[in-house]
């Protein structure tokens, strides 16, 4: 689990080096999706992803979503909850489909060196997010 400060100190004369801070932190803002692994972003397409103490909320590419989000000492669930019912073009209806499956999929978070927030599926990248 990534934490906002990075600290170090020294113990009887050895380096002891760790995190801290709420990662909840790293969180704040909204996030753009610039990639889902394995499904095309159609040109114009908005999907964001925000969050509120134990919530999520954005567009999904078409519709508006909200839902829980929950963290844990080496891990993060999200549950999708209520989404709006719009009907839009195919490709924007497939993308969404493709983002909220992967939404309840995701078991962690990342920053990457780019500062882009990745949410993890099985330890891999599932989605990626750059403000």
């Amino acid at each position: 689990m990534p934490h906002p400060y990075q600290v170090s100190l020294a113990l009887e004369g050895q380096p002891l080096d760790g995190c801290g801070g709420d990662p909840r932190a790293l969180l704040a803002g909204v996030w753009r999706l610039v990639d889902l692994p394995g499904t095309p972003l159609p040109e114009g397409a908005e999907v964001t992803f925000e969050t509120s103490g134990d919530l999520i909320f954005g567009k999904g590419g078409c519709n508006r979503y909200t839902g829980g989000l929950t963290l844990t000492g080496e891990g993060m669930t999200l549950m999708p909850g209520g989404m709006t019912r719009l009907a839009c073009e195919e490709p924007f209806m497939q993308l969404e489909t493709a983002f909220t499956k992967r939404l309840s999929q995701v078991s962690g978070f990342d920053i990457d060196a780019e500062g882009r927030l990745v949410l993890l599926v099985d330890g891999a990248p599932g989605a990626v997010f750059a403000q």
